[in-house]
Formats: C-alpha cells, structure tokens, sequence
C-alpha cells in the first residue's frame, strides 16, 4: 500500500482537498492481489501498486508527487507515575496502567514498559493484517501472533558493552484461513513492510533531546 502522497507546496487549497478526497478513495479500491503471484517479489509488487495510485493519482488531480505527506500527523500520549513504579499512560481518552513486578520493584498491576512494547507491535501487526486481508481478498477466519523479544537489563543498570534495550525481536503468526498458504505469505510479507511500530523498531526513529519543566 503506497504510504507516502505528496501535494505540491504551491498547491491551492481546493486542489489538496481535492487530491485528499482521490487518494482516501484509491486506498479502498487498491487491489493488492497482485502480491500474491508467485513471479513477482514483494518487492516488486509493492513497486507496481504504488506507481500504480501515483499514476492515478496524478491524472485525476493535476497535483505531482513532491512536496508534504497528505496523511502526516502526530500522535500523542501522556505517561504520570501514580505508584511506586507504577504509571498511568494516556491516549485520547484511553489509560493504560504500566508496571514492573514485584522482584523488579514494582507492585505488578500492569505490564512493564518493554512487554507493552512488544503488545503494541502484535497489535499493530495484527491491525494490519486485518486491513491488508479485506484488500487482498483473504478471508481470515481467526489470526494472531505470538511476539518474544531478548533483552539483558544489565544495560539498564549501566554495564558497559550491554545495549539497555531489546537486542532481537521474533514473531511467529497463527493462521486460520482457506487461503493458500502463498497468498498467506504475501499478506504477512505486506504487514512487516507497511506495519509501522515494526518499521519504528526496525528502522528506527530520531529521538529529540528532552526538554524539562520545572512544576511548582
């Protein structure tokens, strides 16, 4: 699925809206059949599909490809210790407790920080495969992942040579479908490439200095 539409920077207003309104159309008609033959890789499949909506995309708007991501924004949360360890993180109007067990100090009423990390990439991967599956036509009866990842919290507690965070991460998917298993292989080929916790983790993602507020 082509993640990136541009709007040119002199576009008027009347043309981005209009380019928006084509482009959230293409999405629901892309047909990402296409991954699954056997001839093509998903590489070049994803190739064909995204020269496929910029042609498109192109010809019914008028507006070329450079310039801002249509579908940029930023997504927000606010995370507040109520506890000894424990905090309380929040999303929209969504809260989600977060803790350590007891022999790492905490009071195990949540998950810890790096186990939710590693729901939030089975959740995307799943939200994913959910989305790609109606497009390729894949039926799926039942779906989930298993997700395991290896870390050494002698990092986090300052050893040298011991990276802090998790030094490899694995999936394996459970698959309840009457597609065939190729056609199974080019949606979950799909979903590592367009997941976007998996692409934050994998690629990784610059991380600002952190500012401090002093509260009084």
């Amino acid at each position: 699925m082509l993640i990136h539409f541009y709007y040119s920077k002199i576009a008027k207003k009347k043309k981005r809206e209009k380019c928006i309104k084509i482009v959230k159309q293409l999405i629901e008609k892309v047909e990402f059949s296409t991954c699954s033959q056997n001839a093509l890789t998903k590489k070049r499949a994803m190739s064909i599909i995204n020269i496929k909506l910029s042609s498109l995309i192109k010809k019914q708007s008028g507006i070329g490809e450079e310039g801002f991501h249509i579908f940029e924004k930023t997504n927000k949360v606010i995370a507040k210790r109520v506890g000894k360890v424990a905090v309380d993180v929040q999303a929209r109007n969504f809260t989600v407790r977060v803790d350590e067990p007891r022999e790492s100090g905490g009071e195990d009423t949540g998950m810890n920080p790096v186990e939710l990390l590693l729901c939030s990439l089975g959740a995307c991967q799943l939200v994913a495969a959910s989305a790609f599956a109606r497009q390729m036509r894949v039926d799926l009866d039942e779906i989930w992942v298993e997700v395991e990842g290896d870390m050494d919290s002698a990092g986090m507690m300052g050893y040298t040579g011991i990276r802090p965070g998790y030094q490899n991460i694995r999936f394996v998917f459970h698959v309840k479908t009457d597609a065939q298993p190729a056609k199974v292989q080019a949606l979950i080929d799909l979903v590592e490439m367009r997941c976007p916790v998996g692409d934050s983790l994998n690629s990784g993602v610059p991380m600002e200095k952190a500012k401090i507020i002093m509260e009084y």
